[in-house]
Formats: structure tokens, sequence, C-alpha cells
């Protein structure tokens, strides 16, 4: 996993993501997300983790022989058909779709219309309400949309509607939570837990710096990372000036980890 790219990010930035937050759960995610408890600090909290709160942050690029979502992106008609008839701004502009984006590392390629062997991907799948806000067309630029200050709101839209998935792929099982199958799946005491694990992505590690997915979740949930997001007590969303790019973890779940989680 790279260092994000762009200017280290300020106390300002982290009280605009806790407002945009909040306003986007009441807009879009009220009868989801927004029905959790402590919900807008759980996601500074992952905010804090994904990006360090740099709304220029782009990850690596992802190849299509080592990741099953990047090789079906990079396959897609639409994208072959750039690739044929484009120009050289939008053949360039294709692998931002292979790169996670923004603050909250969602992959590009969840909204680009069409470039999916299914037809769809995520965002058309999962939100179609949101794919005129959220999508562009293939060969457009990514970064124009999901990167800087004056796209924080589409950049925390894309994050919550990938997280808001996860968190409709949560089972019940007695008092506990599920999210996954098999070898690949987890259980937690609460279902916030679980659609984290899944945003994370569903393996034990991360492959890009062999890390434990699951003590991303800890540090997400009311750990080191909801700390400092929120403040060293976990009670204000004010702080000191965050110094740390990084570290960008595979944030969609949908990059980096086996596919389907």
């Amino acid at each position: 996993m790279g260092a994000a790219t762009g200017p280290v990010t300020d106390t300002s930035v982290k009280q605009i993501c806790a407002t945009t937050i909040k306003q986007l759960l009441d807009q879009y995610f009220a009868n989801t997300l927004g029905k959790e408890n402590d919900v807008v600090r759980l996601i500074m909290g992952l905010i804090q983790k994904e990006s360090s709160f740099n709304y220029n942050a782009t990850g690596p690029v992802l190849s299509v022989a080592a990741s099953s979502g990047a090789s079906d992106y990079y396959y897609s008609s639409p994208i072959s058909n750039v690739y044929t008839t484009g120009n050289s701004v939008q053949r360039s502009n294709i692998v931002q779709g292979q790169q996670a984006l923004g603050l909250m590392q969602t992959m590009g390629w969840n909204q680009v219309k069409g470039a999916s062997k299914t037809g769809k991907q995520l965002i058309e799948s999962i939100r179609p309400d949101l794919v005129s806000a959220l999508c562009v067309n293939p060969g457009e630029s990514l970064y124009a949309k999901f990167t800087g200050a004056s796209n924080v709101s589409n950049q925390v839209l894309a994050g919550l509607a990938v997280l808001e998935s996860k968190y409709k792929a949560v089972k019940q099982s007695g008092s506990k939570f599920t999210i996954g199958s098999g070898q690949n799946q987890f259980t937690y005491d609460s279902k916030m837990q679980c659609a984290l694990q899944g945003y994370i992505g569903l393996s034990t590690t991360d492959k890009g710096n062999g890390s434990s997915t699951a003590a991303y979740v800890a540090s997400i949930y009311y750990g080191a990372a909801f700390k400092q997001a929120n403040g060293g007590g976990g009670t204000t969303i004010s702080g000191p000036p965050s110094t740390n790019t990084g570290p960008i973890t595979a944030a969609s779940g949908d990059n980096q980890h086996p596919p389907g989680c």
C-alpha cells in the first residue's frame, strides 16, 4: 500500500466531513446506516483509517492479473471500446478506475457506467438512484469527481453507498452478527462491526501490507482510528492536524480481497 498523495489535512476537514456524513445519512441512508448508534463518529474512524482525511488520496493502480475486480473492469466492453475508439485523454483516464479514490478510498471502477462483464458496476447495481450523482461515462475523469476539496460530498456519498451494501449483507446469528461465508466469514457483536469488515474486505489479512483486517475494524470501532478522528477521548470532532497520510487500505472491500465480499 502506498502513502496517499496530496496535502496533509487539518481539523476543518474533519468538521466538514462530520457535517457531510450527517447530511448524507439523513438524505439517502436514513433507513439503513442512519439507524445505527454513533454512526457518524464510526464513519469518521473509517475515514481516518482509509485516508487520514486526505481528500486527494489515491491508492495504487491494481493489476488486472492480481485483482478480479480490476480484470472485470478492464476487460469489460465499455472499457475495451474506449481503448479502441477513444482519444488519448480518455484512454489515459481508464487507469483511474483501478485506483481507490478520495476520503473513503472507494474503488474508481464502482462509479464507471457499465464497466463490468455483468453490464453494471457496483453503484449502478446497489443504488441506481445515485448514478446521476456519482457515475461517469467510460473514459471520463474520475479524479475530477472524486478528489479535491470541492468533491468531499461525492467522496463520502460513494463510500456510504458501498458501506450500505455491506451493511445489507450482514446476517444475524443468535445474539451475534456475521458477514461472509466459509473461511471468509466474520462474526461480531454488532452489525456495524460486520459492515466495516465487509468494507475493509473479507479476508484475514490485507494483501497490500499483511496487516490483520480484523485489527483494522478494531481500530475503527472505538479504537485508535476512532479516537484520532473524533478526539483523544472519543467525544469531539476537534483535534490537532493529522500528519499521517496512510495506510491506505483496501477500502471498498472489492479490490484486493476475494471477490464477492
